[in-house]
């Protein structure tokens, strides 16, 4: 399972068993793949022009970081239910 996702899913199960920073961290190792990703595709102007999975990582990541346990929650079943 994609690390970014395991630490969401630490906080989920226990919020003070993942301090702020890590959450901020998270989500900034999370956007720097999605956007380096993106910034790849886009070049290729046949290709897709970004990765839903990166994009739905991203999002858990960030909700955590802003203390939105619905939304981490939902994205994370979402990656879970499509994956």
């Amino acid at each position: 399972m994609n690390k970014h996702i395991e630490l969401v899913k630490k906080w989920l199960a226990n919020p003070e068993s993942v301090s702020q920073e890590e959450l901020q961290d998270n989500y900034n190792s999370a956007q720097e793949l999605w956007e380096g990703f993106y910034a790849t595709e886009q070049k290729n102007l046949m290709g897709i022009t970004h990765s839903d999975y990166d994009v739905q990582v991203s999002n858990a990541a960030y909700a955590a970081m802003a203390n939105k346990r619905d939304w981490a929650n939902y994205w994370i079943n979402h990656i879970e239910e499509t994956q």
